[in-house]
């Protein structure tokens, strides 16, 4: 079975036996091309290697629509606001993150070729950002949806109007990520641009890592997620559902005065 584990099993002790492969790219002359490497474990000493595939904790959406393939979840410092679990999932990001960055940098060529130190080597460890506003909105935490690009067919070309055929479309990325929630226990599929804010996900995570050119960086994907939508969202009425409340041009008691005044003059 292609079990998630839940983040907590990956212990320290683990995450140490984590195989950090060097990047993958199409163009060995291109050094400074962005590629990526992959972060794999064996789940027993004598089986394969696999991708770093974790289930994390209930974490809150930051913002709807997931614009650009991109979802947002909201990671605070601590407080009331701060769930125990998102406290213990932001230190053991770190502790991935720790572990990546050390094997990259003891080991320079490997990671670059031609690279004889690291000394000229960056790597973004800070996953979680700051908001854009930090005294009203947590840190965030920000990830990429799975994707996948989408090939048009030889009918589907015929089918398209040279006029209005776009180029562009032959490979348009695709979200492929199983998003989905449960009513009455049974699976309902989220189109991703319906999620909103506030609303929560139990996400699984695929972890990697990119580089380009002497820049390193954490690639966090979500696969999969149980989606939990907002009950305090109000959704945006749309300009067409906005009902006019007008007043009546003369209320019922001015026109009463009015024709009192008219009978009282004849």
């Amino acid at each position: 079975m292609n079990v998630a584990e839940y983040f907590t099993k990956f212990t320290k002790e683990r995450i140490n036996t984590l195989e950090i492969l060097p990047p993958y790219g199409d163009n060995k002359d291109r050094t400074n091309q962005w590629v990526r490497g992959y972060i794999k474990y064996r789940p027993t000493p004598d089986s394969a290697m696999r991708d770093l595939v974790i289930t994390g904790p209930k974490l809150r959406i930051c913002f709807g629509g997931c614009k650009w393939n991109k979802l947002v979840f909201a990671m605070p410092k601590g407080g009331e606001d701060q769930d125990p679990a998102v406290k213990e999932f932001r230190d053991w990001l770190m502790t991935v993150t720790k572990k990546v960055k050390e094997t990259i940098f003891s080991n320079p060529d490997k990671f670059k070729p031609g690279s004889r130190s690291s000394s000229r080597f960056a790597f973004d460890e800070d996953l979680i950002k700051p908001s854009s506003d930090p005294d009203k909105y947590p840190d965030e935490l920000r990830c990429r949806l799975s994707t996948i690009r989408r090939e048009m067919s030889d009918v589907e070309r015929e089918q398209h109007n040279d006029l209005l055929f776009d180029p562009s479309a032959d490979n348009n990325e695709m979200v492929d990520a199983d998003i989905f929630s449960l009513l009455d226990g049974v699976k309902v599929v989220v189109d991703p641009s319906t999620i909103t804010p506030r609303s929560a996900m139990v996400p699984v995570v695929k972890f990697s890592y990119s580089r380009q050119g002497d820049k390193f960086g954490m690639v966090l994907t979500i696969t999969k997620g149980l989606y939990y939508a907002s009950e305090s969202y109000i959704a945006k009425v749309q300009n067409s559902d906005w009902i006019l409340d007008v007043p009546d041009q003369q209320p019922e008691t001015k026109r009463t005065k009015i024709e009192a005044s008219t009978a009282a003059d004849v």
